[in-house]
This record gives structure tokens, C-alpha cells and sequence, in this order.
């Protein structure tokens, strides 16, 4: 009896010790896929725009290119001078020329409020 006690203790304990490394090597795939798109910028070459909207996920666009993610968010960017365009539901957009990033910094963008637009009845889309 007790040597199946031993016998089960050790086992017990390997399938625990196998169940947490899976979950070790797990979270580091996990880590790695959620920062598919950051992009590897030496340090001291980039900073950050922090963006937000009222209501939040709106698209945002840097210099003319769509970010993968939605407002709020911080995107991580080359040290430089952007046009920051953000736009909701493609009902409204609004654009802040000149944003600076400066190495190792976050620049944080006023809340962009849209309440006004898409609440408006006869809003049409910009595309159309």
C-alpha cells in the first residue's frame, strides 16, 4: 500500500510539473502572437501617440496608413512629426496635424469626441 502510494505521489507530481511547463511555454506563444504587429524599432528611435474617442473603437490612421488596432490604444511609432487621423463608424473623422514623437515618450492626444456626429439622425456615412 505504500508503495503505490509513492508510486502515485510521483506521478502526481511529474503530470504536475508537465501541465506547468505547457503552461509556461503556452503563455509565451500567447505573448508572442499579441504583439504580432509591434514592430522592432532600436531603443531611442521611438515613442508613442496615445489615442482615445468618445465613443471608443474608432479606426486610427498614421500619415495615411490604418493602424491594426482601435481607440484607446498607444501605438508604438518611429521618433518623428504625424498626421493623426481617427475616425468612427465612417459616419465622422477628425485629423490633428503635426503630432510629435519623441524617443521613449507617449504623446497623449485629446479624447476625440464624436457624440455630436453620430448621434445625428440624418448622419451619412463618408462614403457614400
Amino acid at each position: 500500500m505504500n508503495k503505490i502510494f509513492k508510486s502515485l505521489s510521483s506521478l502526481l507530481i511529474l503530470i504536475c510539473l508537465v501541465l506547468l511547463s505547457s503552461q509556461n511555454l503556452w503563455a509565451e506563444n500567447s505573448f508572442t502572437k499579441a504583439f504580432k504587429y509591434e514592430k522592432n524599432y532600436k531603443e531611442g528611435t521611438y515613442g508613442w501617440i496615445e489615442i482615445s474617442s468618445f465613443p471608443s473603437g474608432a479606426v486610427v490612421y498614421l500619415n495615411n496608413k490604418r493602424q491594426h488596432s482601435l481607440t484607446p490604444n498607444k501605438f508604438k511609432t518611429p521618433v518623428g512629426t504625424y498626421k493623426v487621423a481617427v475616425v468612427i463608424r465612417g459616419k465622422a473623422s477628425r485629423e490633428i496635424k503635426g503630432v510629435k514623437v519623441k524617443a521613449g515618450q507617449t504623446t497623449p492626444l485629446e479624447t476625440v469626441d464624436f457624440r455630436t456626429e453620430i448621434t445625428r439622425p440624418n448622419t451619412r456615412n463618408l462614403l457614400d
